[in-house]
C-alpha cells in the first residue's frame, strides 16, 4: 500500500479544505496548489519532503488564521507496512510533527511493536497512554457492541425477537476478555452461517477461547470449510496469502480475478467461507479483520500445526497467479482495456516473487520462462501505458536473482529481457514507450 501518498494526500486535503471552518483568506487552500505547481515531483517525494512542502510550510504561513485545537488521528500505526518500510514515517512522527503550529495535536493509536515503542519513547512532546481493556467503560462498550451485533444477526436470519438472550450476550462479553477484536471475530463467526449452531459451538468452547484470539481464530477457520478438500484449501490459502502480501489494497473482485484466473466463480464463495477473518464490501478493499490474524496464520509457533498455516517464504501461489495472469490474451487486453487486476500484477508481480525467493518453485520458474519468452514486451507496453516503465528494471533484476543457479535457459532469457528493456526504455524516458519490438534469438518476441 502506498501509505506515504495516502497519508500526505489525506492530511493536505483536509487542512486545505475551507469547509472545515478554521482557515480563512490566504490559507493553505491557496498555498497547497502553489506548492504542487512549483514542484510537480512532490507526488513521489519522500515523507519528509512531502511533509515540509505540503503541510509544514503552508500551515506555518497560515498559522495566524488557524483556530484550534485541531486533532490529526493516525489509527492502527502498527498495521502500516513492515518495520523497515515504516521507519521513515515513524521518524517523521517522532521528530517533525512537533514543528506544526501549536493549534495542531496528533493522536496515534497502535500496538506497542518494538520499532514503534523505541522511536516514540522518551520524547518530550509525546505523551504515551496505555489503554486498559479491563475498565468498566470498556466492558460496557463491548456489551453494547455485542447487543447490536446480535440484533443484526436476528434481523438478517429472521430469528426469535430476543435471541440469543441477554445472559448469553453477557457471557460472550466476558469471554472477550475486554478485546474488541475478539468480540468482532466472534460476531462474524456467528453471523456467517447458521447462527444458532455457530453460537452453540462458540459457547461449548467456553474457557478454551476465553480471551484467546489464537484459539478463536483456529476455531473460526476450522469451521470455515473443508480443509481436506484440495481445491478449497489451495484457493483459501492463496487468497489469504495474497491479502497479507498485497502491495496495495485490492477489492475482492480484483483479488479473486488474479488468484482464481479462469475459475473466478470459485473465488467469491471461498471468500464467503472466510468471512469470520476477512473484511470486504462493494468497492471496499479486501483485508484481514485485524493485524493479529496475519500474525497468527503466518507464525509457525502459533498455527504451524494447522492446515490453515501460511509459510510466507514457501507460499508461491500468489506469485504463480500473478505471472499466470500476465500470460493469456495479454495483447488483446492491452489493446482494449487494462483492468485493476492487470494493473496490479503488472506492477507488483516481482515483489511477490521476491517474497518467495528463498524457496523457488518449479511451477513459478516455468511461468517466468513463458512470460519472458512470449509476453515480456506486452508487459512493458502495459507499464508504459500506466506510466510505470521505470519499475521494469527492478522487476527484471528480481527475476534474475530468483532464477540464478536454478535454470540456465531462464537466466539467458532474463538477460535478454534486461537488454531489451535497456534498449527501448532508457533511463531518461518516463512517458509512454514507442511500441518497437526487437528479437534476440529465441528471446522476447
Amino acid at each position: 500500500m502506498h501509505v506515504r501518498k495516502a497519508l500526505c494526500d489525506a492530511l493536505s486535503q483536509e487542512v486545505g479544505d475551507q469547509r472545515i471552518g478554521y482557515m480563512h483568506q490566504h490559507t493553505s487552500t491557496d498555498l497547497l496548489p502553489l506548492a504542487l505547481s512549483a514542484e510537480v515531483t512532490l507526488v513521489d517525494a519522500d515523507y519528509r519532503t512531502q511533509f515540509q512542502k505540503l503541510l509544514l510550510d503552508p500551515l506555518t504561513t497560515a498559522a495566524p488564521s488557524i483556530c484550534g485545537p485541531i486533532v490529526i488521528i493516525v489509527d492502527a500505526l502498527d498495521e502500516c507496512l513492515d518495520c523497515s518500510s515504516r521507519k521513515a514515517l515513524l521518524s517523521l512522527i517522532a521528530s517533525d510533527m512537533a514543528k506544526l503550529p501549536a493549534a495542531f495535536r496528533l493522536l496515534v493509536t497502535s500496538r506497542p511493536d518494538p520499532d514503534i515503542a523505541h522511536l516514540l519513547r522518551m520524547k518530550a512532546h509525546i505523551t504515551p497512554r496505555q489503554l486498559d481493556i479491563r475498565t468498566e467503560d470498556n466492558k460496557k462498550d463491548i456489551l453494547c457492541y455485542l447487543r447490536q451485533c446480535m440484533q443484526n444477526v436476528r434481523e438478517e436470519w429472521s430469528l426469535a425477537p430476543h435471541w440469543p438472550g441477554e445472559h448469553v450476550i453477557q457471557f460472550l462479553a466476558t469471554l472477550s476478555g475486554g478485546l474488541f477484536i475478539w468480540a468482532a471475530t466472534a460476531f462474524k463467526f456467528i453471523q456467517a452461517f447458521n447462527p444458532p449452531t455457530r453460537l452453540k459451538q462458540l459457547l461449548a468452547a467456553g474457557e478454551i477461547i476465553h480471551n484467546d484470539l489464537d484459539q478463536l481464530y483456529s476455531m473460526a477457520l476450522e469451521h470455515a470449510g473443508d480443509w481436506t478438500n484440495a481445491t478449497f484449501s489451495f484457493s483459501a490459502l492463496s487468497l489469504v496469502a495474497c491479502v497479507i502480501l498485497s502491495r496495495e489494497p485490492l477489492t475482492a473482485e480484483t483479488m479473486t480475478s488474479i488468484i482464481c484466473y479462469g475459475q473466478e466463480e470459485l473465488g467469491m464463495p471461498v471468500l464467503e467461507f472466510l468471512g469470520s477473518v476477512l473484511h470486504w464490501g462493494p468497492g471496499v478493499p479486501l483485508s484481514t479483520l485485524h493485524a493479529s490474524f496475519s500474525d497468527y496464520i503466518t507464525d509457525p509457533n502459533r498455527s504451524g500445526t494447522k492446515p490453515c498455516f501460511i509459510d510466507i517464504n514457501l507460499h508461491s501461489s500468489g506469485t504463480q497467479a500473478a505471472i499466470q495472469y500476465l500470460r493469456p490474451d495479454l495483447a488483446e487486453r492491452v489493446g482494449t482495456h487494462i483492468p485493476e487486476s492487470l494493473k496490479y500484477v503488472s506492477q507488483y508481480w516481482a515483489h511477490h516473487l521476491h517474497a518467495t525467493a528463498t524457496s523457488p518453485a518449479p511451477i513459478v520458474l516455468d511461468g517466468l520462462k513463458t512470460f519472458a519468452s512470449q509476453h515480456f514486451l506486452y508487459w512493458l507496453e502495459v507499464l508504459s501505458l500506466l506510466g510505470h516503465v521505470s519499475g521494469a528494471h527492478e522487476a527484471v533484476e528480481i527475476a534474475q536473482t530468483y532464477a540464478q543457479g536454478k535454470d540456465q535457459a531462464l537466466e539467458a532469457l532474463l538477460h535478454e529481457c534486461h537488454q531489451v528493456h535497456c534498449r527501448i526504455c532508457p533511463s531518461n524516458i518516463t512517458e509512454h514507450t514507442t511500441p518497437v519490438y526487437f528479437c534476440f534469438g529465441n528471446g522476447p518476441t
